[in-house]
């Protein structure tokens, strides 16, 4: 069976089946349920249509795609669904729907270690991109604490949250994100990170953690230095003060994700303590 739901009605289904993904394989998902929230915060699943749940004949949830309008016409496809329930007819079921959504150029993103997937794609005419995401874990271990130069400091979380106008991302993302985030399930503005500059009080680095306590995995999504406070140390420093709050609320994995040609991006990571977990590759198909 198959449904369309918008907004917080598919949010609500598609963070349950992830959170039951990453309990049935906690390093193998392409996305984690802070994934989710975070787009829906920035205004993806509000258009009807553009997002299908498929179910198995109990009316459990197995399956999720979602779709957005992406770069030079091609339309963004994301999918995930439950480990146990992979088979040959769910991914035609998948496949089937993607079709059915536009016959056009699409693109989508696929684990790289996902032979049977990639086989099925290949015979349904998908080809791999030169494009590819890294991700990123970081194991529960000791870590260094967060030192910062004098000019720089750490907003503390009642600052930012006693005027959402403060936001860390209201500058990027518009005045009402905190409104938006704070319909996410797994938004705590007590993870958001901001670094000012202060002799001149301008931003200088911000960044969220979104924590799932069920499966005790967190994500860095977004995380940011603004270009004149490059190379100041202050992404580590961004990252070690999350990790040290995260710690507090129990986390065991922590994960993060960039651009493969972000080698910037890679060494911060890596010198944060995190490890290569595995890529993902964009696939793409040019028409059906």
């Amino acid at each position: 069976m198959t449904r369309g739901p918008t907004g917080s009605a598919f949010v609500a289904k598609a963070t349950e089946m992830l959170v039951g993904c990453g309990l049935e394989a906690p390093e193998g998902m392409l996305y984690e349920a802070a994934d989710l929230q975070w787009w829906w915060a920035g205004g993806a699943f509000a258009v009807e249509g553009d997002q299908v749940l498929l179910e198995d004949a109990a009316g459990r949830t197995i399956a999720w795609i979602a779709f957005d309008s992406g770069a030079n016409g091609a339309l963004e496809c994301d999918t995930a669904w439950l480990p146990s329930a992979a088979s040959r007819e769910l991914y035609e079921r998948v496949l089937a729907a993607l079709e059915q959504r536009s016959r056009g150029p699409a693109t989508l993103g696929v684990h790289a270690r996902d032979c049977a997937w990639k086989a099925m794609l290949t015979e349904w005419g998908w080809q791999p991109s030169d494009e590819r995401l890294v991700q990123w874990s970081w194991q529960r271990q000791a870590i260094v604490a967060p030192d910062l130069s004098p000019e720089f400091a750490f907003q503390s979380p009642d600052e930012l949250t006693r005027d959402p106008g403060m936001h860390p991302l209201a500058k990027r993302n518009g005045a009402d994100i905190a409104r938006r985030l704070n319909r996410c399930s797994l938004y705590d503005p007590t993870l958001d990170l901001q670094i000012r500059h202060v002799p001149s009080g301008d931003i200088a680095a911000y960044g969220l953690c979104w924590f799932e306590p069920r499966t005790r995995v967190a994500l860095f999504e977004p995380v940011r230095v603004e270009t004149p406070f490059h190379r100041r140390g202050l992404g580590a420093g961004l990252m070690r003060e999350g990790l040290r709050r995260l710690i507090g609320r129990g986390v065991e994995r922590v994960k993060v994700s960039h651009y493969e040609s972000n080698t910037a991006a890679g060494a911060l990571y890596q010198h944060v303590g995190f490890r290569t977990l595995f890529h993902q590759e964009i696939w793409r198909r040019e028409s059906w």
